[in-house]
């Protein structure tokens, strides 16, 4: 998803990315690289990743990523809980996928988000609900 070397596009750089993919990584990503979006989207792209499998991908620079229960060590686990082993050659083909119900029903993110609706301040945090003083 990202390149060995680090890209620091210009302003200009940035600004044709985002006409693209609103996303602020994209433009430090592979994924504003109409190339990579062509690449992933090849029936032999996902045979050569180990830890994700893309999952869906609209050809102009939206990339999805497969997303797989997990427990709390991180192991992959299949439909009945137990773990799968990371060096299992049909690991993705056994784990259970967790599929989204809004991607189940065909809708995309721009169908509720907007240009104006940018998510915050693009900053990833572990928890995006206000902390509260403890009373006691």
């Amino acid at each position: 998803m990202y390149p060995a070397k680090q890209k620091n596009p210009t302003e200009e750089e940035r600004y044709q990315t985002a006409l693209k993919n609103p996303e602020a990584a994209a433009a430090r990503g592979l994924w504003s690289d109409e190339k990579f979006l062509e690449q992933t989207g090849s029936p032999d792209f996902n045979k050569q990743l180990k830890t994700t499998q893309f999952a869906d991908f609209h050809g102009h620079g939206w990339v999805y990523r497969g997303v797989y229960a997990h427990d709390r060590k991180g192991d992959w686990l299949d439909k009945d809980g137990k773990q799968i082993a990371f060096d299992d050659p049909e690991r993705f083909g056994k784990a259970v996928h967790l599929a989204d119900i809004h991607l189940e029903r065909g809708m995309q993110c721009a169908d509720c988000h907007f240009g104006q609706d940018n998510h915050g301040n693009g900053k990833v945090t572990a928890n995006r609900a206000p902390r509260l003083k403890s009373i006691a």
